[in-house]
């Protein structure tokens, strides 16, 4: 009670300053835009009201083309406040807004609570969690949910992962379900970076608490990997199935990207790897790190992972090579963003300790000029950059950012200089230096609020159509039937957003199939070799059989190949004397009744993801058989003969079962954890 006590005040600040921040999240007049509407918002619906945690669906018929739904590696699948929003059924953009905003208030709590367990006093910690509340992560990325949710639950992961004296069953717990929720909720490529980063973390602890290595292992280290364990329903069939991206990085580090330290942006668009992924750190404290005047175990750890996390993120030509010839790197899209978190975040805590070590030694005047000049070298080289840079007539003067740091950072100084002759000198100067970056913190993200901060009902009027809660209604009132039509433009498609968010969203909502969209499915590579297949004019029959509604038919062919596809089309190897009847479509079965005067092939026009199975009965019985599908072969096949009667295609999620067995004995290890941990303190005690 004493320890909430302590801790009052600093949570008090930050919980209003995040509710002022976002207000009108809550009030629900605005919300991110771009992503955080459409793919991200609109497969966790999907998936969510599709199914249950226990019971959730495996095959999605109407979102994005009809996919396996654990191919999903972005959405809110597994989430778990995702689906409590889903079970009171009062998912929409509204409360998606709100949970963005409470998720952002408890990665700045992280943070404080973080950076006190490093030895930071409570208002210098405050300070550095008001700077880290303005990092990029959860403005400039604001339309990536699960980006957001990495730059919020890592302060969080740290703090789990640094050795703990005292370990309570409730502790043991809380590590494993943050694990878990980490996992399936964070941007893979973060998942990717924290895998190295946190390795670092980990054996530095290791290394400075020797005396605690046992119960660090046992308790600390073995539940956070049962919590990891518990996410393989989620990653397991998806790795197991193909890769996760398109390999190598896609963002280039530029003096542009640079420059964004002390300059933000000011467009409505800018390339996807500048809007959303643009760097932007509290200008004082980052000067602060110029204070170190002692190294210490806390320093070390955090200084190597900034290093680190620049040495690896960082893809310019002298680098790239190798950093995708380590593990799991190749596979990460947005390297430089992906790492960035980390070096902001060791930064932040670095200028923390800086602060620490000035409120505790004072500063001489010395050291004060040395801290000054080598900060104002900074900005003079950052402002160099920007007036160089390619983008430069898209950005935005940054001469207030950088003359109010500076002013505040001057009287920093003098107060941690006068601090031998003024009591109260260090506790004036971290106020300063927390107005100042709120002050500055505010400032930037008012000059570009596009990523973040836009009329709610506005643009789900672009994105719907109509107001979203409306558009859900509406498909609350679809039965899940035999797919119509499917809608959608040509290949290849042309992209005003009006057309395709529309075309994406509204056909999911409303439970009828669309022919998806172009950027979606760009990125895994059985999608992209099928998209880039659609460009050429002989896949053109193809996707004009795509466009149809669900059908299947008869050929005397032996297999299906792009000519089956054409003479599909053409009518030229279709068995006369033969019929097929669509009768029945569920989420994940689609059954049809046959008749063919000849064996042949049957032909439905469906995407054939690893996993789907075939029974063919007759007046003899069913049984099960291969569906013809592969990568080449874009359509399911099945042979019948002059019996078969029905046909019933069914999609089974691979691993299913091995995942859910992997889940309920991480489980069961987790209660022996908290059993034996209860124990083991009883006996001490």
């Amino acid at each position: 009670m004493r320890s909430i006590k302590r801790h009052l005040l600093g949570i008090s600040i930050l919980v209003l300053l995040g509710l002022g921040v976002f207000r009108e999240y809550f009030i629900g007049t605005r919300s991110p835009s771009w992503d955080f509407l459409t793919d991200y918002f609109t497969a966790s619906y999907v998936w969510w009201n599709a199914g249950s945690f226990f019971n959730p669906p495996s095959y999605l018929p109407y979102a994005f083309s009809g996919f396996p739904a654990h191919l999903s590696g972005q959405a809110a699948n597994w989430y778990l406040p995702v689906g409590f929003l889903a079970e009171l059924k009062i998912y929409n953009i509204h409360t998606s807004a709100i949970l963005q905003a409470l998720t952002i208030i408890f990665g700045i709590i992280g943070i404080y609570f973080l950076a006190n367990s490093w030895g930071v006093s409570r208002y210098i910690s405050i300070l550095l969690a008001v700077g880290y509340l303005f990092s990029p992560g959860f403005f400039t990325s604001a339309s990536h949910i699960d980006i957001v949710r990495g730059w919020a639950f890592m302060p969080w992961v740290l703090l789990a992962l640094k050795p703990h004296k005292r370990i309570s069953s409730l502790l043991i717990f809380g590590i494993s379900l943050l694990a878990f929720q980490f996992m399936v909720g964070v941007y893979p490529g973060i998942i990717i970076a924290s895998v190295y980063m946190l390795a670092i973390y980990v054996i530095f602890n290791l290394y400075f608490e020797n005396n605690l290595r046992k119960s660090y292992f046992i308790y600390q280290l073995l539940p956070f990997l049962l919590g990891v364990s518990l996410s393989l329903l989620k990653w397991l069939p998806l790795v197991s199935a193909e890769r996760l991206y398109r390999g190598g990085n896609s963002v280039e580090v530029t003096s542009a990207i640079l420059s964004t330290l002390i300059y933000p942006y000011d467009t409505i668009i800018l390339p996807n790897d500048i809007t959303m992924r643009s760097f932007f750190l509290a200008p004082i404290l980052m000067i602060s790190l110029f204070l170190i005047q002692r190294i210490n175990k806390q320093i070390v750890i955090f200084t190597t992972i900034g290093i680190a996390a620049i040495v690896l993120g960082f893809d310019i030509s002298e680098t790239s090579r190798w950093q995708e010839s380590l593990p799991f790197l190749g596979e990460s899209r947005f390297r430089t963003t992906d790492f960035k978190l980390f070096w902001i975040l060791s930064a932040i805590l670095l200028a923390g300790f800086a602060l620490q070590q000035a409120k505790e030694k004072g500063v001489s005047f010395l050291r004060a000029l040395l801290a000054l000049g080598a900060g104002f070298a900074t900005f003079t080289l950052l402002n160099r950059l920007a007036k160089t840079a390619l983008l430069e007539d898209m950005l935005r003067p940054g001469n207030t950012f950088a003359r109010t740091a500076g002013f505040v950072f001057v009287l920093m100084l003098v107060f941690f200089i006068m601090q031998r002759y003024l009591k109260l000198g260090s506790n004036i100067a971290i106020g300063l230096a927390l107005v100042g970056t709120i002050f500055i913190g505010i400032s930037w993200s008012e000059v570009s609020k596009t990523p973040w901060n836009n009329d709610r009902q506005g643009i789900e009027q672009v994105y719907y159509g109509m107001a979203l809660d409306k558009r859900i209604g509406e498909g609350l009132n679809r039965e899940i039937s035999l797919r119509p039509s499917r809608v959608g433009p040509e290949f290849p498609i042309p992209y005003p957003i009006q057309l395709t968010s529309q075309m994406w969203s509204n056909s999911e909502i409303n439970r009828s199939f669309s022919l998806g969209g172009y950027v979606p499915l760009k990125g895994i590579p059985r999608y992209e070799e099928m998209i880039e297949f659609a460009k050429t004019e002989e896949s053109i029959p193809f996707y004009a059989l795509l466009a149809k509604e669900q059908a299947g038919w008869i050929t005397s062919t032996s297999e299906t190949s792009i000519k089956t596809i054409n003479c599909i089309y053409q009518n030229s190897c279709i068995i006369e004397k033969s019929s097929v009847v669509a009768e029945s479509w569920d989420l994940n079965k689609l059954q049809y009744g046959v008749q063919t005067s000849q064996p042949g092939l049957l032909v439905v026009n469906e995407i054939p993801w690893e996993g789907w199975k075939a029974e063919v009965c007759s007046s003899l019985g069913c049984e099960t058989t291969t569906v013809k599908s592969d990568l080449k072969n874009l359509l399911l096949a099945v042979e019948i003969s002059t019996d078969t009667e029905k046909v019933t295609f069914e999609y089974f999620q691979p691993l299913k079962r091995s995942t859910w067995i992997i889940f309920w004995l991480a489980i069961l290890g987790i209660i022996y954890l908290m059993f034996k941990n209860k124990t083991s303190a009883r006996k001490v005690g």
